[in-house]
């Protein structure tokens, strides 16, 4: 499924946040895996943009 510039940056804001707190509360095996995730979606968003100033 291809997602839009905005979905992708939503979820990147929501994954952040999630990331963030799982920090605060000191459960690291969860930040991780957010980490993870966060650096999933960036690398999508890249690809996007390369896709689109091509």
């Amino acid at each position: 499924m291809e997602y839009t510039k905005e979905e992708l940056t939503e979820q990147l804001k929501e994954i952040t946040e999630k990331k963030m707190k799982a920090v605060a509360a000191q459960s690291y095996e969860l930040a991780s895996m957010y980490r993870d995730k966060e650096k999933d979606l960036m690398l999508k968003l890249e690809e996007l943009e390369n896709i689109k100033s091509n």
